[in-house]
């Protein structure tokens, strides 16, 4: 939905930039492989040697792919220099984790997570055909994408009672998100409970 947020906000002037949206937003696949908590964990650990030299294998990669890559693609260029280097600097904490502290990355879920995100963003790329308006399309497509991942979650046995109950705990505490989390956390349950009777 880079086209409708980008014009939306932005006016249908900035015609390149859902294209350098879309790039960089496909950074954030790497969340499978823990991109997202593998620096909050060695933090935690006081391990912080790792996340310094983890930064510092991102930026003597960037800078030079960065100057290479954006002389010959311009923006794609710079874009695609962000995301090597960010691969570069995951993967080599993600070695130092499993060398160091055993630490795996639990594979079998992380293809369950993106299997579920595939299949809820497939409605989503249907509805672009429609040509509704872009505050409609962004609305629904958002309400729809959501409503297919949670509904598809249990279902593939990502989440459990427990987890959910942990999840609702932590975010529950938050006030302006906690009417959410219980609506959330209740359809969840009910799903689950659905699940067990048939099974």
């Amino acid at each position: 939905m880079s086209k409708d947020l980008i014009f939306l906000i932005y006016g249908e002037s900035y015609t390149e930039a859902p294209l350098y949206l879309s790039i960089y937003s496909s950074i954030f696949l790497l969340s499978g492989f823990g991109s997202m908590v593998i620096g909050s964990f060695f933090n935690g650990i006081g391990d912080t040697k790792i996340n310094f030299k983890s930064t510092l294998i991102y930026t003597c990669l960037f800078i030079p792919l960065a100057l290479t890559l954006t002389r010959i693609f311009q923006i794609e260029g710079f874009l695609i220099s962000i995301i090597l280097a960010t691969i570069a600097s995951v993967f080599y904490s993600l070695r130092i984790a499993y060398k160091k502290y055993n630490l795996k990355i639990d594979f079998n879920n992380s293809i369950k997570i993106y299997l579920t995100a595939f299949i809820a963003s497939i409605p989503i790329i249907i509805i672009q055909y429609l040509l509704l308006p872009r505050i409609v399309n962004i609305i629904i497509s958002t309400l729809l994408y959501i409503m297919i991942y949670l509904t598809i979650l249990p279902f593939i046995r990502i989440l459990n009672k427990e987890d959910i109950e942990y999840l609702a705990n932590i975010f529950i505490k938050i006030k302006i998100i906690r009417p959410i989390v219980k609506i959330i956390s209740a359809y969840e349950i009910k799903i689950i409970n659905f699940i067990d009777k048939i099974v």
